[in-house]
């Protein structure tokens, strides 16, 4: 078993054993566990000291299509296009409200991530994850493993090495209305996106 596998194994473990575990993301380090355990959520609120809803991390949409309201056509001009899995997090209405997950506007935010490491810790467990940046709130993010054990220490369950990352945040986009709106700009131009989207 290559380092690879082994980090992808210790990882799927931990999350099916309702732990909450530091890992690499595309982009930057992130704190994650099962979006599905509530008291896990709460922990991760308290820990980051933050209120606002975390992000979903999963290989497939097909995972979280029971909670959203419709697949907008625009993400599938995007998946299709070879953006998505990439660093785009896009935002979705939902069917109902759910704690730390759904915003107050009743939208959710889902990235399906392009790293080989997450694609295959996401298609060995069988619920998305959260994802929210490996820090307290108000201060830097973590870009290195030493630095989240300097925010976090034991409170968190597994930390993955995955050398040092200064990776650009995720592109956000809402796609919850007809025309998709920039919510923020990340690695991917969203000049980039809306040509896709137009196609």
């Amino acid at each position: 078993m290559d380092d690879l596998d082994l980090k992808v194994k210790k990882t799927v473990k931990a999350l099916e054993n309702k732990k909450i575990v530091c890992i690499p993301t595309d982009t930057i380090y992130g704190i994650s566990a099962n979006a599905f355990e509530r008291d896990l959520l709460k922990k991760v609120m308290r820990l980051k000291r933050r209120e606002s809803p975390f992000i979903l991390l999963t290989d497939s949409i097909n995972k979280v299509r029971g909670i959203l309201n419709f697949i907008p056509p625009a993400f599938l001009k995007l998946k299709a296009s070879g953006l998505i899995p990439g660093p785009i997090t896009m935002l979705f209405k939902v069917r109902a409200k759910i704690d730390y997950i759904v915003s107050q506007e009743g939208k959710i935010a889902i990235r399906i991530p392009s790293s080989d490491f997450l694609k295959k810790v996401l298609y060995n467990v069988n619920f998305p994850i959260i994802s929210t940046s490996a820090n307290i709130s108000g201060f830097p993010p973590a870009r290195n493993i030493k630095e989240a054990r300097n925010y976090f220490g034991d409170e968190i369950d597994l930390y993955i090495d995955g050398g040092t990352l200064e990776g650009e945040p995720s592109t956000i986009i809402d796609l919850s209305s007809e025309e998709p709106e920039l919510i923020r700009e990340g690695r991917i131009k969203f000049d980039t996106i809306k040509k896709q989207i137009k196609k």
